[in-house]
């Protein structure tokens, strides 16, 4: 490069290659022109970026590709000098069959390299139409999903619907994006290799070489914007779709959302039914209770006519020789001994009915207090 004495606006280009993890976001052209300062002639350099097939069996088919270019010629001696950093290989083939099909042909004799830039800028959009038509059938997919969804019942024959088709289609918008912007770089390269031509053309040049140079640039400047529309275009139907599949997805949250109140209602109901049960069954336990206590209440009452009787089936009474019914001199006995047994029954009945009662009495507070605190820790 100092051999030719390359002007350093060209290091910018230079410093745009090297070893990459992912792909940058710098889409600038990095073009500079200078007319030389001592003798006749000029220097120009530029970025090219376009779009290639990675022909990789994984990921994302297209990858954006970028070429530095830098020109020198020299007036006095007709002579040109090319510098180009990655060309591919269908470019140098372009290169060779303008060689040889213009070589020798004087009116452009010096002209030469503003066919060769025309070369470079053409070969930048060749691959454009089939990225949009590539991009165009990979957003079909995400509308066909979002346009035919069933939205409210999911069937399991229908699309498979996720926040992951939404993620995916952020990350496809972002490569349109970055597409736009390198199809916005190259409309502003060629605006200004337009005027670079312009300004370099030598005088004399054949009016019909200037006139088909001009509508070559004019050519290039609109099918670039005509790439340009149709991405941004796709823009416009990704954000749509993107829109569509989030109403998808919330309106189904939303459904879940109401299936699953519902169901917790029908549970509360449910708890609540057990509840009822549980009330009733205490109720009829209570009276199964007070039941039980009348009828042991009855039981002692009934316990003393249960010793009468059991008295005169015993040798207590007797039949005497008359034929009546006379008292056994051990009667007086059993019933001294029988009234303070009834009375201490008695007692004891009062008593554990008393005890049951406060105890039951104590349970309640107890419960009470318990819901108190939960209330308050609540």
């Amino acid at each position: 490069m100092s051999m030719h004495d390359v002007f350093p606006h060209f290091l910018e280009t230079v410093q745009a290659f090297g070893l990459r993890t992912k792909d940058g976001d710098n889409t600038w052209s990095n073009f500079h022109f200078r007319k030389l300062m001592l003798e006749e002639g000029h220097q120009i350099c530029y970025t090219v970026r376009f779009v290639e097939l990675n022909h990789r069996d994984i990921g994302d088919p297209w990858s954006p590709r970028q070429m530095g270019v830098y020109q020198r010629f020299h007036a006095p001696t007709q002579r040109t000098v090319w510098v180009m950093i990655k060309p591919p290989q269908r470019l140098r083939d372009i290169f060779e069959e303008k060689i040889s099909a213009i070589h020798g042909y004087k009116p452009l004799a010096n002209a030469q390299f503003l066919l060769f830039h025309l070369a470079i800028l053409s070969f930048s959009l060749v691959n454009w139409g089939e990225y949009v038509a590539a991009q165009r059938k990979n957003l079909e997919k995400y509308e066909g999903t979002s346009f035919f969804s069933d939205v409210d019942c999911h069937d399991v024959n229908d699309y498979k619907l996720g926040f992951e088709d939404r993620q995916n289609l952020q990350r496809f918008r972002r490569k349109l994006i970055k597409a736009t912007a390198i199809i916005d770089a190259a409309i502003l390269l060629g605006e200004k290799m337009k005027g670079f031509m312009e300004r370099v053309a030598p005088a004399g040049l054949d009016i019909t070489i200037q006139e088909t140079i001009g509508l070559e640039l004019e050519d290039y400047l609109s099918e670039a914007n005509y790439h340009r529309e149709c991405l941004i275009g796709l823009q416009q139907r990704a954000v749509d779709t993107a829109t569509l599949l989030l109403d998808i997805l919330q309106r189904r949250q939303g459904n879940t959302s109401l299936r699953s109140a519902v169901a917790n209602e029908a549970a509360v109901r449910t708890m609540m039914n057990i509840a009822v049960m549980g009330e009733m069954e205490h109720e009829v336990e209570k009276k199964t209770a007070v039941n039980i206590r009348a009828l042991t209440f009855v039981a002692t009452l009934y316990l003393p006519a249960s010793l009468l009787a059991g008295i005169f089936s015993s040798q207590l009474l007797i039949d005497n020789k008359e034929g009546t019914m006379a008292v056994s001199p051990e009667l007086w006995k059993f019933i001294v001994v029988l009234i303070p047994m009834i009375a201490v029954t008695l007692a004891l009945v009062l008593a554990f009915q008393s005890i049951w009662a406060r105890d039951k009495h104590m349970n309640r507070l107890d419960e009470g207090r318990e819901e108190a605190g939960v209330l308050a820790g609540a």
